[in-house]
């Protein structure tokens, strides 16, 4: 939920003039009353975030209500976020019915989703939920659910402290840290550094090793927005 939203409207101020992204907009309605649970999803992006048309949360949430119901994981999504809170005004929050909706795109690998579904298990105090589906995400390179994980197994909150998995995902934050906070960083890894045995540390070393990042087609399709959606139009004129 955090940058859907900013890599979305990135990309489409990229693809031209106001009439292009009306063009685009108008097709891809033609195609959300057609059915498609994909357009329907970007169809509520586009009333979601005013492209091509005025902005309308309301015919958002109609549209990201159809996708969900339709089976569409992004779809789902953007119904769990209007669950929420984000569709303040349109609909109640209900935080069980976001849970829900948004776990079914975390199913399906959506990093966000995932990321989103984790924090609502910690908030629900249900910590081996939450720690499984923040591991999920950061193995797509999550940077919020990474922290999660190293805050959590460095402080050993309700939870067995783990030095080796604190150090490991500490390390994996210094690798895409700015300058200005190597400094913290490197004092945190060496307090870690002091409590932990040599084995302890090359347990670290071989996690750190092993690690690496690999976003889901799912994932790789929400931060595609435009292409996307130029697929689908593309994909539908051809047939």
């Amino acid at each position: 939920m955090r940058y859907v939203l900013v890599v979305f409207l990135a990309t489409f101020l990229s693809i031209g003039c106001a009439t292009d992204k009306a063009t685009l907009f108008g097709k891809m309605e033609n195609l959300a009353e057609r059915g498609s649970p994909e357009a329907q999803y970007h169809l509520g992006m586009f009333y979601n975030n005013g492209i091509g048309t005025q902005k309308d949360t309301t015919k958002a949430f109609e549209w990201f209500e159809k996708s969900a119901m339709a089976g569409d994981p992004l779809g789902s999504y953007k119904l769990g976020c209007y669950y929420a809170g984000q569709g303040q005004g349109v609909v109640t929050i209900d935080k069980e019915k976001a849970l829900e909706y948004k776990l079914v795109a975390a199913e399906k690998g959506y990093t966000f989703a995932q990321y989103d579904v984790a924090n609502s298990y910690y908030v629900n105090g249900e910590i081996e939920e939450a720690i499984k589906w923040w591991k999920e995400s950061a193995d797509q390179g999550d940077s919020g659910s990474i922290y999660a994980l190293y805050a959590i197994y460095s402080k050993g909150e309700r939870i067995p402290k783990d030095s080796v998995l604190a150090y490991g995902y500490l390390k994996i934050i210094e690798r895409n840290s700015e300058k200005k906070y190597k400094t913290a960083i490197e004092e945190k890894l060496n307090e870690l550094e002091n409590e932990m045995s040599a084995e302890q540390l090359e347990q670290a070393k071989t996690f750190i090793t092993n690690w690496s990042a690999q976003k889901t087609l799912l994932t790789v399709k929400a931060l595609n927005g435009l292409k996307e959606s130029k697929r689908i139009v593309e994909e539908a004129k051809a047939d």
